[in-house]
């Protein structure tokens, strides 16, 4: 499989490299989803499922400014997400969550990530050049 690549806006710097999980759905990090880093939410397609060392793919954060302190709460567990992307909008309380964790984040993507981009698939994110990448594993390889 070759290097898919996605132009996205670059939110916060840095690179993560894994395993992506892709919600259709938005999600609120505050009350939906706990601090060990699972989707929490009664009725959400992916309930049960694990953010932590993820590359998460969503639309939109949804719910409270408390959302902030609970990214930043999984960060100090170990249980953060690797990167975060936003397909439609932005929250300033998460991005401020995000800066306080560490969390490269990506925005407003010019490709529909949902035609290209799997949960389970591994993507790499590059949030100062604004590149989402569906990589194989051989990519990632010569990349460590």
């Amino acid at each position: 499989m070759a290097r898919t690549e996605i132009k996205c806006k670059g939110i916060l710097p840095g690179k993560a490299v894994g395993e992506a999980l892709v919600l259709r759905e938005p999600i609120g990090f505050q009350g939906e989803i706990d601090e060990e880093g699972y989707i929490v939410v009664s009725g959400h397609p992916c309930a049960g499922e694990n953010v932590s060392n993820k590359i998460l793919i969503y639309p939109e954060a949804k719910g409270s400014s408390g959302g902030c302190m609970m990214l930043r709460l999984l960060a100090k567990r170990g249980r953060k997400p690797a990167a975060i992307v936003n397909t439609r909008q932005l929250d300033p309380n998460l991005v401020e969550g995000a800066i306080l964790a560490e969390v490269p984040m990506l925005c407003y993507p010019e490709e529909d990530p949902y035609k290209i981009i799997s949960s389970g698939d591994r993507v790499e994110v590059d949030g100062e050049s604004g590149i989402l990448a569906k990589i194989s594993d051989d990519d990632a390889q010569q990349n460590h």
